[in-house]
Parts: structure tokens; C-alpha cells; sequence
């Protein structure tokens, strides 16, 4: 009896072992990138709506910041995912301090529009007008 509990207490600890290994393994996020089709409308030049704003060109897998006045890259986000909904498309982004915002894309109407939304979600009351993107004509 005593040989069959110590056997049933060496299997409790080597799972608790083996879970708390496979927890602390870090899990790398798949590298997401954008459809042709949606990269397409993407592709250009796009400006903040505020005025101290910065400028922006989409990547298949990035989005990068411009600074108005020097054109350098002032910094860069990742493209984490793409959401399809009825009347167009989520574009789900992470910069690097893993804040999670999105661009709203239009399928027909406003095609040089991107609507900001301060979170991964499509709810108004995270969504900004004055951070969201038009599209430059160049």
C-alpha cells in the first residue's frame, strides 16, 4: 500500500513538473501578413487627421510612423490580424509596448478612409477621429 502511494505521489510531482516547464516556454505569435487584395488598398501614403499627427505607409506586416517635419520613422507596429466583417475589414496592430489598436477599412465606400479604434474591437467608444488615417494623394 505505502509502494502504490509513493508511486501515485511521484506522478503528481513529475506532472507538476512537466506543466510548469511547458508554461514558462514562450510562445512566439505567428507572423501575420496582410492579402494581397487588402495590402493593395493600403499600399501609399496615409496621414493622421490630427494636425501634430504623423504620416504612414502599411507594409504587408508592418505599419510605419513617419514624423511630419524630417520623414524619419519615428516608429513601427506589427500587423497582428485581419478581421473580416460585413462592410469591410479590422486591421488589428501592436506596437511595441504591446498596445493594441486597429485601423477600420471600408470595402466599398471611403476608400481613403481608415478609422482609428483604440483597441481590437470595433466599439465606438474606443474609436478617434483625430487619430484616424486619409489616404495622400501623391
Amino acid at each position: 500500500m505505502k509502494k502504490k502511494r509513493y508511486g501515485d505521489i511521484v506522478q503528481i510531482i513529475t506532472c507538476v513538473l512537466l506543466v510548469s516547464i511547458i508554461m514558462t516556454i514562450p510562445v512566439q505569435a505567428k507572423n501575420y501578413k496582410l492579402n494581397q487584395s487588402i495590402y493593395n488598398r493600403l499600399k501609399g501614403c496615409w496621414a493622421e487627421n490630427s494636425s501634430g499627427g504623423k504620416d504612414l505607409k502599411f507594409t504587408k506586416t508592418t505599419v510605419k510612423y513617419y514624423d511630419r517635419e524630417t520623414g524619419k520613422v519615428v516608429y513601427t507596429s506589427k500587423i497582428m490580424g485581419c478581421k473580416k466583417y460585413k462592410n469591410g475589414y479590422l486591421i488589428k496592430l501592436k506596437n511595441s509596448r504591446n498596445y493594441k489598436y486597429s485601423y477600420f477599412m471600408y470595402k466599398y465606400k471611403y476608400k481613403n478612409l481608415l478609422e482609428y479604434f483604440g483597441s481590437w474591437k470595433l466599439d465606438g467608444k474606443y474609436y478617434s477621429g483625430s487619430s484616424s488615417l486619409e489616404k495622400l494623394k501623391v
